[in-house]
């Protein structure tokens, strides 16, 4: 597999040199995958030397973007409904991502979903949600837990309090995920599998925030060994806003790999570049929730939709 893009000589600066490193991994680590639209994507282009023909306008309005979000939040699986509230928090400035969120908090009747909105929270720095998670201080000690180290997180120490029970013994974890984390961890230890996976859950945790999340797309990616580093290189590219890495993202976003398929989709939509909307539409139908919600976060993004 040959690369797109190689390190310039010196004179670029080691900025450059560290970037263009980068962007190898991922173009090697997307040629390395043994299935997928995407490996064969990259052959063309690194033999072209020419990017794929632009997809046409898709002409996503900005109503159907918060509909579907708003759809996925109260969607009857619970695992969808976290995808959607994970790409809701890459919309920290906007107060209705942060009252969806907080809805969950509140409402929904799974005890993970509800500690994962608080995480999402506290991950996404909203602070006008910091008087529900004051509230959520009172719910069962897993919820409670995740609200205290989201107020913590924003400045705001609250939940000392259970920080010292849980410490001192007081508050007992048994009945939520605290407990099932610890029994995950042990179990973790005697099992090669699964011990192969925690590189793709800590991937997965970069893009959809703690509590080892989006389970089902780490057990998806564990088919695809290379997914976890793809993704990881994505995420990491976020920050080169040259335009050979935005061009090696876009080619992302056609990976086998939903994961992947997120993480190039959240890092283009980070920098901010307006020509990608049209590569990123096509994501808006993509078959996985996780990829449909994250492309509606992004084209929110890359619009400057409220």
């Amino acid at each position: 597999m040959r690369t797109i893009c190689r390190s310039e000589p010196s004179h670029s600066g080691a900025m450059n040199i560290s970037m263009n490193r980068r962007t190898f991994v991922l173009v090697s680590t997307v040629g390395a995958a043994s299935t997928g639209s995407l490996g064969r994507s990259q052959s063309s282009a690194a033999q072209s030397n020419t990017q794929d023909p632009e997809p046409p306008a898709q002409n996503v309005q900005r109503d159907q973007v918060w509909a579907k979000l708003e759809d996925w939040a109260r969607d009857a699986n619970s695992q969808n409904r976290q995808f959607a509230l994970a790409a809701l928090g890459t919309l920290p400035k906007h107060k209705k991502a942060a009252d969806v969120i907080v809805n969950a908090l509140i409402l929904d009747a799974d005890q993970r979903v509800r500690a994962f909105a608080a995480a999402i929270l506290g991950k996404a720095g909203m602070r006008h949600a910091i008087p529900a998670l004051r509230k959520a201080l009172g719910d069962q000690t897993a919820i409670a837990f995740a609200a205290a180290k989201a107020l913590w997180d924003m400045g705001d120490h609250s939940g000392v309090i259970l920080f010292r029970e849980i410490l001192s013994g007081k508050a007992e974890p048994e009945d939520g995920l605290i407990s099932q984390y610890m029994d995950k961890a042990k179990r973790t230890m005697h099992d090669p599998k699964a011990l192969a996976l925690i590189g793709i859950e800590q991937a997965t945790g970069a893009f959809f925030g703690p509590a080892g999340l989006a389970i089902s797309i780490a057990q998806e990616s564990f088919k695809d060994r290379g997914a976890a580093g793809r993704a990881f290189a994505a995420q990491e590219l976020a920050d080169d806003h040259s335009a050979a890495t935005r061009g090696v993202l876009e080619l992302a976003l056609l990976d086998s790999s939903p994961l992947v398929r997120v993480a190039a989709c959240q890092s283009l939509a980070q920098q901010r570049v307006r020509s990608s909307i049209r590569r990123i539409e096509p994501l808006f139908y993509d078959k996985h929730p996780a990829v449909q919600t994250m492309a509606a976060a992004s084209l929110i993004r890359l619009h400057r939709w409220q």
